[in-house]
């Protein structure tokens, strides 16, 4: 409500205090369900069919080239990263130790990315509600909304305060409910900014270059120590927030601007 009552286009904003009013009698407050539960009731899904992922000739990367034509089973896909309230119902299910920045204010509140994950705890927390992080390949697709051509999320505008935590805007995560003016064409929130995120795949600046056209789920498995992650973060420049920008962590990497979401196999 805040953010559309600042937006810059005053016909986005609200009409008048009233319709301000209207909307906030209708909220309930909640303790949400548990992990499980939100990602399956929550899960946004993504029909089996022909991608189009990677940049086109004028892309600024050459690891993002050339654009590819891929086929990818369905699959569904978390709305927002796991959060520290998901995760702290992990560590009670399972026993597991808490991660290193949830007991700090400014990334510790219940609704903000859960950070500071290694890829192996990413992947255990995945597999504890039946899922698995996203291959590069499927993050991309989802990020874009099944479009060819989309350079943010949301469009071509370059990110603001409005639309994601990246470039500096905030010197720490926001609740991944903060940005709906970013959110995908599907309703994806922080696919830009916030947290990088981790992916499947093992690391390899050439990967694009290697698929095979109407390759059926591509993902790298190049070796190494080295694993992708996707979408920038609170940290990052703002153009690192684009659907097809790749970069690469250490898999034992502790960072507080590397996240996961989840993604479960159709059928799941």
């Amino acid at each position: 409500i805040v953010l559309n009552m600042l937006h810059f286009d005053p016909e986005a904003r609200p009409p008048s205090a009233q319709s301000v009013y209207d909307v906030l009698v209708g909220v309930e407050f909640g303790r949400p369900p548990p992990p499980d539960a939100i990602e399956r009731a929550a899960t946004i899904s993504v029909r089996e069919g022909e991608y189009f992922v990677g940049s086109g000739p004028s892309g600024p990367v050459a690891a993002e080239k050339p654009m590819r034509r891929v086929v990818l089973s369905a699959y569904g896909v978390s709305p927002t990263t796991i959060t520290n309230d998901q995760y702290r119902q992990f560590m009670e299910r399972t026993g597991n130790s808490p991660l290193p920045w949830m007991d700090r204010p400014e990334f510790g509140g219940p609704d903000q990315p859960a950070v500071g994950a290694t890829w192996d705890q990413a992947m255990a927390f995945a597999k504890s509600v039946d899922g698995r992080l996203p291959t590069e390949i499927e993050w991309e697709v989802a990020a874009k909304g099944g479009q060819k051509l989309r350079t943010y999320p949301w469009g071509e505008e370059v990110p603001d305060a409005t639309r994601a935590n990246i470039g500096g805007f905030c010197n720490n995560t926001t609740s991944v409910f903060s940005h709906k003016l970013g959110a995908s064409p599907d309703g994806l929130m922080d696919m830009c900014g916030n947290v990088w995120e981790w992916c499947l795949d093992e690391w390899d600046p050439n990967f694009y270059r290697q698929i095979a056209n109407l390759e059926r789920n591509p993902r790298s498995h190049a070796g190494g120590s080295l694993r992708s992650v996707r979408g920038g973060s609170f940290e990052s420049f703002p153009t690192i927030g684009r659907c097809s920008s790749r970069y690469y962590c250490e898999m034992d990497e502790k960072r507080p601007d590397v996240g996961f979401r989840v993604v479960y196999d159709r059928g799941q």
